[in-house]
């Protein structure tokens, strides 16, 4: 059971930037482990994003654009 588990932390979460478009056009939201420059941050926390440039997806919390790397989102919800 611990090998099962440990293979579930490392798996590929298979979010691209065509999901992102999705979610933004359909004003969903997403959940994200790490924003830039943003050490307040709580995994819980739903965020709305604005755009997408490469690997990059910015959103706007209080005002200030943080951008947060594709790989650290965890889930989109539409």
């Amino acid at each position: 059971m611990k090998y099962l588990k440990l293979f579930e932390d490392y798996k590929v979460k298979g979010i691209t930037i065509n999901d992102i478009i999705q979610c933004i056009e359909n004003d969903g939201v997403i959940y994200c482990d790490i924003i830039h420059d943003y050490p307040d941050h709580d995994k819980d926390d739903k965020l709305s994003p604005v755009s997408v440039d490469d690997n990059t997806v910015s959103v706007i919390i209080d005002g200030t654009n943080y951008d947060i790397d594709i790989k650290d989102i965890t889930r989109i919800e539409f």
